[in-house]
């Protein structure tokens, strides 16, 4: 077998094994510099493609989104603990997303306003303008504080949060929002 290997390898015709230490250099290679640089006007065009593409995305998802709300076919209730019933949407397939209302304490001044639910508060603990709601796109409602004295809560069953003024909070099927001494449910009917 040994005569195989020195056959093989070359060894006694001639021909000596290499026994020498290689020492293997890396080469470092050149990269010419890019000559097809774009000019700043070639850029500009090239960016407001970009925001061409970009704005005709949008426009599609914004699209799209307004068919899924126009097949929306709910009104939503906004049941007051004083006996008042608010309804969002025509229930004739879509919702009015801009309709926005403001709950507040009955004064002389509110009772002409339309898109107001006043609400008898004898003690005074209610804000003229206690808090705003509305419909989001999607036919959500969302309750937001108009820095009331007395603050706005989320009731949920994981206990109640309280309504930073100036924020939006979406408010679920079934919940309920706190103001003073009075509550709102939020109730959605196909």
């Amino acid at each position: 077998m040994l005569a195989w290997l020195k056959k093989l390898l070359g060894i006694g015709r001639g021909l000596e094994p290499i026994r020498q230490n290689a020492l293997i250099v890396p080469q470092l290679v050149q990269i010419p510099p890019q000559t097809n640089a774009l000019n700043s006007g070639e850029m500009h065009n090239r960016d407001a493609q970009l925001a061409a593409v970009q704005d005709a995305r949008l426009k599609a998802q914004q699209h799209q989104e307004s068919e899924e709300r126009a097949k929306v076919a709910l009104k939503v209730q906004l049941v007051f603990s004083d006996g008042q019933i608010y309804e969002f949407g025509s229930g004739q397939g879509n919702t009015e997303s801009n309709e926005e209302i403001v709950v507040g304490r009955r004064t002389t001044q509110s009772l002409a306003l339309s898109h107001r639910v006043n609400i008898a508060d004898s003690t005074g603990q209610t804000s003229r303008n206690h808090f705003k709601c509305g419909l989001d796109a999607f036919g959500r409602v969302w309750v937001e504080d108009l820095h009331s004295a007395n603050g706005t809560w989320l009731r949920t069953p994981s206990g109640d949060n309280r309504i930073e003024p100036d924020v939006r909070v979406t408010v679920p099927q079934g919940a309920t929002v706190a103001f003073s001494m009075n509550t709102m449910v939020v109730r959605t009917i196909s």
